[in-house]
């Protein structure tokens, strides 16, 4: 029925080099790893412009060949978080990646120029060329409207979506949500059962977090 939907790779990572997308990151996109010496993180995150900005501001290396990431001293750790706490609305902890929500927004609402659109810091749509389809991130999925096969000028593509246009993202993380007015979309309410597997690591999530905190507050005893 929706001809001109194609599926992009999940969520642009900064793995990404001229055109080549590794596809290995999700909607649970944001990640940050202490390296191997513990003097520097490694931060993986969607590709979004502020982020490149704010990370070059913090003497932030892009390390493509060795990690695939943005890498910082471990002094910036915090700095670094709330950083990607202010642009995507999550810092990477588990117990914060892991609480997400599925949400509908209006795709007219959230485009960045005439090709591309964007919800809470991350690429949700993008028609590359102007005869080619719309193309979804992974995970959002097109539920009211339909979109033109094409559309723009071959320098300047355009995704033409109407206002009756809307895009349900899924499993995104609740803490996002903050970076977007709360007008600006729906949050629909998750039916599905709960497996026990989920709750299990669910559990172990917190718990692990609980040991974090225990040990930082015996450090500071």
């Amino acid at each position: 029925m929706f001809s001109s939907i194609e599926k992009l790779p999940p969520f642009r990572c900064f793995s990404i080099l001229k055109n080549f997308v590794v596809e290995d990151a999700a909607v649970e996109d944001v990640r940050v790893e202490q390296l191997e010496g513990g003097r520097s993180i490694a931060v993986h995150t969607p590709y979004n412009t502020a982020f490149v900005s704010h990370a070059r501001d913090l003497d932030g290396r892009w390390n493509k060949p060795v990690h695939g990431a943005w890498t910082f001293d471990i002094r910036d750790e915090e700095r670094v978080r709330g950083m990607l706490r202010k642009i995507f609305g999550t810092d990477g902890r588990s117990e914060t990646a892991g609480d997400v929500v599925t949400v509908r927004v209006r795709l007219a609402d959230h485009m960045v120029g005439r090709s591309r659109a964007e919800f809470a810091g991350r690429e949700i749509a993008v028609r590359p060329g102007r005869d080619l389809p719309v193309r979804f991130a992974t995970g959002v999925v097109l539920i009211e409207g339909r979109l033109p096969r094409g559309g723009g000028s071959v320098r300047y593509p355009e995704i033409e979506a109407g206002d009756d246009v809307v895009v349900e993202i899924r499993d995104l993380p609740r803490g996002a949500l903050e970076t977007e007015s709360e007008d600006s979309y729906e949050i629909v309410p998750d039916e599905r059962p709960v497996e026990p597997a989920t709750l299990r690591e669910e559990r172990a999530r917190l718990l692990a977090r609980v040991a974090d905190i225990d040990a930082l507050l015996e450090g500071q005893e």
